[in-house]
């Protein structure tokens, strides 16, 4: 199947939804895009991730954007996450919820440094 068949999105795809039950995936092959500098774009919109990609390009002057988006992105986990070496981890298994901007606004009176 097709990436578009398949209906891929954030913790998301068509086995969940429409499909669900009906398939067990046996293996996935990726195909990965060669690095273009002129066309490369990550999506750095966290904050926490431009931020520490900003500092970055600034010390690892010798390194190329993905490399320094990758080793942004594992610092930043290495500061909030326990050390996987010492402590075991079953990875992410939530989905964050969606909510409307109503009901965000009335979880922020509750809670001021919701983002």
């Amino acid at each position: 199947m097709s990436n578009e068949a398949c209906q891929f999105g954030y913790r998301d795809s068509i086995f969940k939804r429409n499909l669900k039950g009906n398939f067990f995936i046996t293996s996935v092959t990726l195909v990965l895009k060669q690095y273009d500098e002129k066309t490369y774009a990550p999506n750095i919109s966290y904050p926490d991730v431009a931020m520490k990609v900003d500092e970055l390009k600034e010390i690892y002057l010798e390194l190329t954007l993905p490399h320094i988006v990758a080793t942004a992105v594992s610092q930043i986990r290495a500061n909030k996450l326990p050390d996987r070496k010492k402590v075991g981890t079953a990875g992410s298994f939530f989905q964050n919820p969606i909510i409307s901007e109503k009901e965000f606004e009335k979880l922020q009176i509750s809670y001021p440094q919701l983002k």
